[in-house]
């Protein structure tokens, strides 16, 4: 009786079979560790390009001006604005006492959307409570503090109390009382003095002694 060599058909077909399927999966999974990995960099990318405001306000439409874009007046006013930079352009974000929320170019003072958001009594401006700080003010007493630049700068109103809130680059925060200008709560990071000489002394760590000896 002969010994029978070499695969049958069907046997053939089914390691063919079990190939295609381990290829696929290989496939699949190097597809979604490559969709990962540029979802990463993507993010680093978005942090490393954090965008924020001029070093000064000069060209920027004053909260007063903004008022009257925005058509505010005795019976309607703002509750909370926010000043930020995105893709390269300033822009204030604004909700009003009657729940329309604008977003207003901060330079031209263009409209460039408008939507409804519910805005409840106690985010409203407390009756007698005057707003005296401008943006302007917040943004030289905030640069004061720390010197990475200044990411955003938000007006809102928090326990009856109308305040200012500046984020920096470096993820830094000051909140600033909007009646007078004192500063409420400071969160700055500072950069220890001595990272710079240990930066400065690993320069020379990594070369050869004999090499200065030739």
């Amino acid at each position: 009786m002969k010994n029978q060599k070499g695969f049958s058909l069907i046997e053939g077909m089914i390691i063919l079979a079990v190939i295609g399927v381990i290829g696929f999966a290989g496939y699949y999974v190097m597809g979604r560790d490559n969709s990962e990995e540029q979802a990463s960099i993507d993010t680093v990318k978005s942090i490393d390009s954090v965008e924020e405001l001029p070093n000064n306000l000069e060209g920027i439409k004053t909260i007063e001006e903004i008022e009257k874009i925005a058509g505010a007046n005795s019976e309607t006013s703002i509750v909370n604005f926010k000043l930020e930079s995105k893709d390269g352009k300033y822009e204030y974000i604004v909700i009003l006492s009657d729940g329309r929320k604008l977003v207003i170019d901060a330079a031209t003072g263009n409209v460039l959307s408008e939507e409804t958001t519910d805005v409840i009594e106690d985010d409203k401006i407390p009756a007698g409570i005057s707003v005296n700080v401008t943006p302007s003010e917040v943004y030289a007493i905030a640069s004061a503090q720390s010197s990475s630049s200044i990411k955003q700068i938000e007006f809102e109103v928090e326990d009856k109390k109308v305040t200012y809130k500046v984020e920096f680059r470096d993820g830094s925060k000051v909140e600033i009382d909007a009646t007078n200008g004192n500063i409420i709560k400071s969160e700055i990071k500072d950069e220890p003095e001595d990272e710079q000489e240990d930066q400065e002394d690993d320069q020379y760590e990594d070369e050869p002694e004999d090499e200065q000896d030739s």
